[in-house]
């Protein structure tokens, strides 16, 4: 997934394409489904957290629709699977 920094130059607001890399995604949904932002996490190729000079938000929310900051992001669930799943985030 395509990273883009981000930047004003003589009052423009500039975008450069910094690399592509991997990247978690997960979609913020509303109650009735729809898609209203999305999370990207960067990843190093062996799938840790991107460390790359160029990139000062591994983590990044899209800007998203209006409403969005009341939507959640579900975990994924495995038939028959009791296991009890507490997250602080997706990765």
């Amino acid at each position: 997934m395509p990273y883009f920094h981000r930047y004003t130059k003589d009052g423009v607001v500039k975008k450069e394409v910094v690399g592509c890399f991997p990247a978690i995604v997960t979609a913020f949904t509303n109650q009735a489904g729809k898609v209203m932002n999305l999370h990207r996490i960067y990843l190093t190729e062996d799938g840790r957290k991107l460390d790359h000079p160029k990139v000062s938000k591994p983590k990044k929310i899209c800007s998203g629709l209006d409403g969005w900051n009341k939507t959640k992001m579900d975990v994924a669930t495995i038939p028959g699977c009791r296991t009890l799943h507490i997250c602080e985030g997706v990765e």
